[in-house]
């Protein structure tokens, strides 16, 4: 099986549809998101429910991996004062009439890496100097790191950091992937195709539908 690994998605519900529909064989390849799934962008809810219809199609297909946009959101949801992104994505449920337990619950469920013998794919990648990686709270956490990456015996894909030229970003020195090509901002949003052994196979970039720019925040 291939894997096909999806950059930041962000409430980009029309562009990771339509990328998906286009470049993802589910007969063939795994489908993995490399997390930050929802806010910043305006279809959060849609976006959302569609990967969790997707996840239920193909349940051992398709992964979703946590990202701290998925944190802020699990322990902002209940909060008197959420932040921005998250007050906007709890607006777009009471809209749609729906309770936004539901992805709270979802989240929980949510792994923080998928791995295979030659690929890691977490949200923001292994740190080089992370003493926990997996900490969800560690500023240099798969969930929040910015810091260098540690290269690693096996290819690392993450997002997080987003790019401003809106492609993907491979970087020989430490054998990992950023694709993470800013899609709320109205860039692009970037899928990278390898072989099971990590070997990149093609990269497919879809420029942010006009759809899922409106009254971005």
């Amino acid at each position: 099986m291939d894997v096909l690994v999806v950059g930041d998605v962000h409430g980009c519900y029309h562009t990771f549809k339509a990328l998906v529909k286009r470049h993802w064989n589910p007969d063939r390849m795994f489908l993995i998101q490399v997390g930050d799934l929802i806010n910043k962008g305006v279809h959060s809810v849609d976006t959302f429910l569609y990967a969790k219809k997707l996840k239920k199609q193909y349940p051992y297909h398709v992964y979703f991996i946590k990202g701290n946009h998925e944190l802020l959101f699990e322990e902002q949801c209940k909060s008197a004062r959420p932040n921005n992104a998250v007050r906007a994505t709890l607006s777009e449920f009471a809209r749609q009439g729906l309770s936004p337990a539901k992805l709270e619950r979802w989240i929980g469920g949510l792994p923080l890496k998928w791995e295979t013998p030659h690929m890691l794919i977490t949200h923001a990648g292994i740190a080089k100097d992370a003493e926990n990686p997996f900490d969800e709270k560690s500023e240099l956490g798969v969930l929040w790191n910015r810091s260098p990456i540690k290269k690693m015996q096996k290819v690392q894909v993450y997002g997080h950091k987003y790019l401003d030229d809106g492609k993907p970003m491979y970087n020989i020195k430490t054998n990992s992937w950023n694709v993470d090509t800013a899609a709320w901002l109205g860039r692009s949003l970037t899928a990278v195709l390898f072989d099971y052994q990590g070997n990149k196979k093609d990269v497919f970039s879809l420029p942010t539908d006009a759809r899922d720019l409106n009254k971005l925040e």
